[in-house]
């Protein structure tokens, strides 16, 4: 059984979100745009990162995979991503699925700059040799500067 929430408490965030796409989905008339409110819900959280819809043309909704095994996952499951849609998309016929390319890495952030060094191994050149020794100076008590 459900437990019922307060009437003063406030509503989980992923409920009213929910309730807000489904309002904007009913006012939405580009079966594009529709189809984009409704594709996460309908394929899931992992297919829709790795997915995009391109286009809608003629009741045939276009949909980019990148790469193929991605892509392989939406062909295993065009039925009910297709029978899910149709419910948010009036007009929708079909799906034709797309391989593109594997999306850039994203860019990795930036090391942390590294501690302050010894003055004792300023003159290291190697910088993981110098950093082992700033951390073994660093740990014996006796030899801090």
């Amino acid at each position: 059984m459900q437990r019922q929430r307060p009437e003063d408490a406030p509503a989980p965030l992923d409920d009213l979100v929910a309730r807000l796409l489904r309002g904007l989905a009913r006012h939405a008339t580009d079966p594009l745009q529709r189809a984009r409110m409704a594709w996460p819900r309908a394929c899931g959280p992992q297919l829709a990162r790795h997915t995009t819809l391109i286009a809608f043309v003629d009741g045939t909704l276009q949909v980019g995979a990148y790469g193929p095994h991605w892509r392989e996952a939406c062909f295993q499951h065009r039925r009910e991503l297709l029978s899910r849609l149709r419910r948010a998309v009036p007009g929708l016929q079909r799906l034709e699925l797309r391989t593109l390319p594997q999306r850039p890495a994203a860019p990795r952030t930036p090391a942390p700059p590294p501690p302050p060094a010894d003055p004792r191994t300023e003159d290291v050149d190697h910088a993981g040799l110098r950093g082992a020794l700033d951390a073994l100076l660093a740990a014996t008590p006796q030899s801090r500067p």
